[in-house]
């Protein structure tokens, strides 16, 4: 995909989830609540997790944390992890949760400080810039665990850089579409994902599965 191509398809997919109004300049569209809490139901499930089932007390970083949906899902699915927030906004309300091992303002790309070593990360980070994102957060964590746009996993040149050095191990499609803007506004039309990187699949076992956020958030915990 070209660039003049890559910057039509940012333009669209921000107006098909934020609608007419200004971009926001750091690309921030904030995961509602059971989309969060059904994408960490999903991805404990998985059987390539067991070993994080297994952890007492995992360390789970957001490093763009926003409003902390994935922060209260982690704490709903691992109730004794260490959670850590990092934001690049101060005013991300996330931040200053209740509960938290530690805090940060600072870019999801900055060199990460001095501190644990994180089971997982999970997160929902700005798709403009996705790839230096993805890159970033390789060898962080045992564990990294994205929502993006389903065609993420799109584009030769994606998949001759990124993808090749850093193939998905896990894609779970979202089989209902995803209102960002809240439950009484439309949904996006783009399909969703969760990639994860860092579990090895069993053999024969797909790497392409559904995830049904809506399912699992009114079903209850793990």
């Amino acid at each position: 995909m070209t660039a003049a191509a890559q910057d039509l398809f940012s333009r669209v997919a921000h107006e098909a989830v934020a609608g007419d109004g200004p971009r926001d300049e750091l690309d921030r569209y904030y995961t509602p609540p059971a989309v969060a809490v059904g994408c960490a139901r999903w991805l404990a499930m998985q059987p390539e997790m067991s070993h994080l089932r297994e952890r007492k007390r995992p360390h789970v970083l957001c490093p763009c944390a926003g409003d902390g949906a994935f922060l209260d899902a982690a704490a709903d699915v691992w109730p004794r992890a260490h959670l850590h927030a990092q934001d690049i906004d101060p005013g991300a309300t996330a931040l200053y949760r209740h509960g938290l091992s530690s805090s940060r303002t600072a870019d999801a790309l900055a060199p990460p400080v001095d501190g644990p070593t994180y089971d997982l990360i999970i997160d929902n980070p700005p798709f403009r810039g996705a790839d230096r994102y993805v890159a970033a957060m390789m060898g962080r964590a045992g564990v990294v665990a994205l929502l993006l746009p389903l065609n993420y996993a799109e584009g030769g040149k994606r998949w001759r850089g990124i993808h090749l050095e850093y193939p998905p191990a896990l894609i779970g499609v979202c089989i209902q579409r995803i209102a960002f803007k809240g439950p009484d506004k439309p949904s996006s039309p783009l399909a969703h994902a969760m990639f994860v990187w860092g579990v090895k699949r069993a053999p024969g076992a797909d790497q392409l599965r559904g995830l049904d956020w809506r399912g699992l958030a009114a079903g209850g915990g793990v």
